[in-house]
């Protein structure tokens, strides 16, 4: 498959204006966005998108393809073009753009036990470590079969703490917020917020009672902070699957939920995806997983 993407980096092919559909047209840093390619005659189709290649899985996702734009990216406008093969075995370009601009973030300042906020125990420094290099595996993992189709909020309360929030914890400046918080009472049940396959539940360091979700195509969502687990690893869900409780494990300063979304392992916010896979232009599979 590599063979083929180089090949068609240095190919000269007819480009198409039409063809290459952008959802939205416009994004802020942090957020997804959906490309859809009409040409039901493509066997092969692939876009470079931050210096790195991502390729359209056509048999699964019927010529879409979800990315994410980082956190910090820098605004403009970034030129999309799609590299595709046909049938006949004709190279072809489709172009398009997409629009990025800066999100205004809030500032958070907490206070919290030093011990939570910077730990100095070598145990502990081990475990943080080992945790966070089994949740860079899961989020490496690119699951062929797409479960993204009606996207929904893991809980129906208010959100507390918004995605990229900057936070000040105990007057030191800490990485952006990679989810959303949700003012979520103890014991509420947490859903599902799409079909997928559990691959952790368990309780980490920082984010206590945990349960990671697998959506396929590199979409994972993790929800933080549970005071129970109503699931086990390698369980299939659907949208509305209660996978456990509202609660305050891990680094917590009171019950809340934490919902974090990674898209090919980059932090994005959860609420945009919740609007993105609804609508009928970028539904890209059925509701799954019994």
């Amino acid at each position: 498959m590599k063979g083929w993407l180089l090949l068609l980096l240095l190919v000269a092919s007819p480009v198409f204006a039409a063809g290459l559909k952008v959802y939205p047209r416009q994004v802020q840093d942090g957020e997804a966005f959906l490309l859809r390619l009409e040409a039901p005659d493509v066997i092969f189709a692939a876009v470079r998108w931050n210096d790195a290649p991502a390729i359209f899985d056509l048999q699964h996702d019927r010529g879409r393809l979800l990315l994410a734009v980082k956190p910090g990216q820098a605004p403009g406008r970034y030129p999309l073009q799609v590299y595709a093969v046909d049938r006949a075995g004709r190279t072809r370009r489709y172009r398009n753009e997409l629009n990025v601009v800066a999100a205004r973030r809030p500032v958070e300042r907490l206070t919290l036990p030093s011990a939570q906020v910077t730990p100095r125990k070598p145990a502990v420094l081990e475990r943080i470590g080992r945790e966070r290099r089994m949740l860079q595996e899961i989020y490496a993992v690119d699951t062929p079969s797409r479960f993204w189709s009606g996207f929904r909020r893991p809980v129906d309360n208010p959100v507390g703490s918004p995605f990229g929030l900057r936070r000040i914890l105990n007057g030191h400046p800490k990485s952006p917020h990679s989810g959303v918080d949700f003012r979520s009472p103890r014991g509420t049940p947490v859903r599902a917020p799409g079909a997928g396959t559990v691959r952790l539940a368990d309780t980490l360091f920082y984010t206590g009672k945990t349960v990671v979700i697998d959506h396929g195509g590199g979409l994972v969502s993790v929800l933080a902070h549970l005071q129970s687990l109503g699931v086990k690893p390698g369980r299939d869900v659907r949208p509305g699957t209660i996978v456990g409780e509202v609660g305050s494990t891990g680094r917590s300063t009171g019950p809340h939920l934490h919902w974090t979304v990674r898209l090919g392992g980059i932090p994005t916010d959860p609420l945009t995806l919740t609007t993105l896979l609804r609508t009928r232009e970028t539904m890209v599979h059925p509701v799954g997983k019994d």
